[in-house]
């Protein structure tokens, strides 16, 4: 949930009207690319369903693979 809740907030950072915002979203986009990497997501451009649904994809996999489910 809380990496679900990072991307969302940097792909509306990255893509906002404020110039300000805007570049420092520019300037830590590699923070953004770690959580992307993690849960196997391979772009921020994708719609903000298929990002939701890769995290939960990632979440569940995570999940049966450590033998909680």
């Amino acid at each position: 949930m809380v990496d679900q809740n990072i991307i969302l907030f940097w792909k509306k950072a990255l893509n906002c009207d404020n110039n300000k915002i805007r570049t420092l979203a520019v300037i830590n986009k590699w923070k953004l690319g770690l959580f992307l990497s993690k849960c196997l997501i391979p772009s921020i451009n994708i719609a903000v369903s298929d990002i939701k649904c890769r995290i939960w994809k990632h979440f569940v996999d995570m999940a049966h693979n450590s033998g909680k489910i």
